[in-house]
């Protein structure tokens, strides 16, 4: 599909849809660098849709989850993957804020989720528990049938030094999805 968006971009270099789901493609295979620099362009045609900002988004915490994944295995690097990591938080972080100016009260609440829990999730890679919790626990409050957010607050808890409250939310998301393997390793 990739190959069919390059070439439409090819012929038509501002074509919206083939830039925003070459970008979507990019996110599925993991290719986080090119799914912002796809998105930032889709941005300059749209710049009042919500979820581009939230998938931005998403890849910019991407981008800084993997900066902070190198310092390990090169430390000498550390500064500059530390300052890379925080400058990507920074950009989530502000495209979240973004997508939350851009929704309407009702229409909205289909993306308040994932941007409750994607917030959720940058917070607590910044360390940030009370405010992840919060987040977290927002998204469950708009719906609570859906998994993301309870493994994310199970790791909250963890890192709070909390384990009941922990496995509970773990336990809730194993009655939602007890197929999902992962969720038994967090366990």
């Amino acid at each position: 599909a990739i190959r069919s968006f390059y070439r439409a971009l090819q012929l038509q270099p501002d074509q919206f849809w083939a830039q925003c789901l070459s970008s979507v493609c990019c996110l599925q295979l993991q290719q986080f660098s090119e799914a912002k620099t796809g998105l930032t362009a889709s941005l300059k045609s749209e710049p009042r849709l919500a979820w581009l900002f939230l998938l931005r988004g998403f890849s910019s915490y991407q981008l800084a989850v993997r900066a902070r994944a190198l310092i390990a295995k090169l430390p000498a690097q550390e500064e500059a993957l530390g300052s890379e990591a925080e400058l990507q938080l920074d950009a989530a972080s502000e495209d979240y804020r973004r997508a939350f100016a851009l929704l309407d009260p009702q229409a909205g609440a289909d993306l308040r989720y994932p941007l409750l829990v994607n917030q959720g999730l940058l917070k607590l890679e910044r360390k940030e528990f009370g405010p992840a919790e919060t987040d977290l626990n927002a998204a469950i409050q708009i719906d609570g049938s859906r998994l993301e957010a309870f493994p994310a607050l199970a790791q909250v808890y963890l890192k709070q030094g909390t384990t009941a409250q922990a496995f509970a939310q773990l336990s809730r998301a194993i009655a939602l999805r007890p197929d999902w393997e992962a969720l038994y390793r967090d366990s």
